[in-house]
C-alpha cells in the first residue's frame, strides 16, 4: 500500500503551524525613552525658609511585533546616584559648594525616586500589549519627575550649580511576560536592562541675596536739651555668604535731603539730630555707597549694625513727642 500522501500531509502541517507560532527574539516588547527630565530649578534664593520647587517630564514608548502574541511587562524607571555621588539628600555642585536637592515620584514630594539598584524604590509602571498582527502593538507614557530645594540653606555661597545622571543611574528596565491572544498578568518585580537610559542635568542658579530689618530708636524723655543725649538701636542685615553689601540711612522726612541737617518735629517745631556708624559718633552714617554708608560681606545669617544716636545740646522746644522716618537700604 502506498502512504505517501499522508506523509506529504503531515509535512505539510508541520511548516504551517511553524509559519503560526515560531517567533524570532525581535518579537520580544522593545522601550525608547523619547523625552529625559532635564530640571532647572531656576534663581534660588536660599534666604528664604520656603523651597524652590520644578518638574519635568520623562517620556516612554514601547512596541512588539508579535504576530499571536500577548505581552505584559513591568518597567522601572531608575534614578540613582548622581555625578556628585549623593542620594539623600541628592547635592548640586558649584566651584566646590554644594547646594542640597532632592528628586520625588510624587507631586506632594514626599516619596523620593529612587533606584532597583538602591535604597530607595524606583517608579514602576506596567504595561500591556495586544498581539501585533499584520503591525506593531505600541504603547507609550509620560511621568512627571519632581524637584525640590529646600529653603533656609543659608551657609550657600551664590554661584551656577549642577549636577548630572548616566548610565545605570538613569536606566529603565523591563520584565515581561507573554501569552497567545490574551495579555498575562505582569510580572510585578523590576527586570533587566534593555539599553534605555535617559541621562539627564539638574540646574540650579543660586542668586545674592539681602534682608533688612530696622529697629525704632528712641531718645527717650527728655528735659532741657542744654545737654546732648545718645541712644542706640539695631539694624538686622542677613546677606547671602561672601555677598558684599552696603546700608545706607537716608537724611529723614524733614532735612531736605541734607544728611547733616537731620530734625525730629512736632508741628512747627523741631530738634536737631544725627546718625552715626561709630560708637565714638565722629562718622555720619548717609546713603552714598563708598562715602558715608557701612560696608560689609554677607555670613549668611543675621548680622547686628548698631547705629548711635545723638541729640546735641540745642534750645529746647516745646514740649511733646518729636519724630522722623528714616529710610534704610542696602545696596548689593
Amino acid at each position: 500500500m502506498n502512504r505517501t500522501p499522508l506523509y506529504n500531509f503531515t509535512a505539510l502541517l508541520l511548516i504551517v503551524l511553524g509559519l503560526f507560532f515560531y517567533q524570532s527574539a525581535s518579537a520580544a516588547v522593545n522601550c525608547t525613552i523619547t523625552a529625559t527630565p532635564n530640571t532647572n530649578f531656576g534663581s534660588v534664593n536660599v534666604l528664604s525658609a520656603s523651597p524652590a520647587d520644578s518638574s519635568a517630564t520623562l517620556n516612554y514608548t514601547c512596541s512588539h511585533s508579535s504576530f499571536f502574541k500577548a505581552y505584559s511587562a513591568t518597567l522601572c524607571f531608575n534614578i540613582g546616584t548622581s555625578l556628585n555621588g549623593a542620594v539623600n539628600p541628592r547635592q548640586l555642585t558649584s566651584a566646590g559648594n554644594t547646594l542640597n536637592y532632592q528628586l520625588y515620584q510624587d507631586s506632594a514630594r514626599s516619596t523620593i525616586w529612587g533606584s532597583q539598584y538602591g535604597a530607595f524604590q524606583p517608579v514602576m509602571v506596567n504595561i500591556s500589549l495586544p498581539p501585533a498582527f499584520f503591525g506593531t502593538s505600541s504603547t507609550s507614557g509620560t511621568m512627571t519627575v519632581y524637584g525640590r530645594v529646600p529653603g533656609g540653606q543659608l551657609m550657600v555661597v551664590p554661584g551656577a550649580y549642577n549636577d548630572s545622571f548616566s548610565g545605570g543611574n538613569a536606566q529603565m528596565t523591563i520584565n515581561q511576560n507573554s501569552a497567545l491572544f490574551n495579555p498575562p498578568p505582569p510580572p510585578g518585580v523590576c527586570g533587566a536592562p534593555i539599553g534605555a537610559n535617559f541621562p539627564f542635568t539638574v540646574q540650579a542658579n543660586v542668586t545674592p541675596q539681602c534682608f533688612i530689618n530696622a529697629s525704632p530708636l528712641n531718645f527717650g524723655n527728655v528735659g532741657l536739651l542744654t545737654g546732648g543725649v545718645s541712644a542706640n538701636t539695631f539694624l538686622a542685615v542677613q546677606c547671602s555668604r561672601t555677598t558684599a553689601y552696603n546700608v545706607g540711612l537716608g537724611a529723614g522726612l524733614n532735612s531736605g535731603g541734607n544728611i547733616n541737617a537731620r530734625q525730629m518735629v512736632l508741628g512747627a517745631n523741631n530738634i536737631s539730630y544725627q546718625l552715626f556708624q561709630d560708637v565714638a559718633q565722629t562718622l555720619v552714617w548717609g546713603d552714598t555707597v563708598g562715602t558715608d554708608t557701612m560696608a560689609g560681606t554677607g555670613a549668611g545669617n543675621t548680622q547686628n549694625l548698631t547705629v548711635y544716636g545723638n541729640v546735641p545740646a540745642q534750645t529746647t522746644p516745646p514740649a511733646g513727642t518729636y519724630s522722623d522716618t528714616i529710610v534704610v537700604t542696602v545696596t548689593y
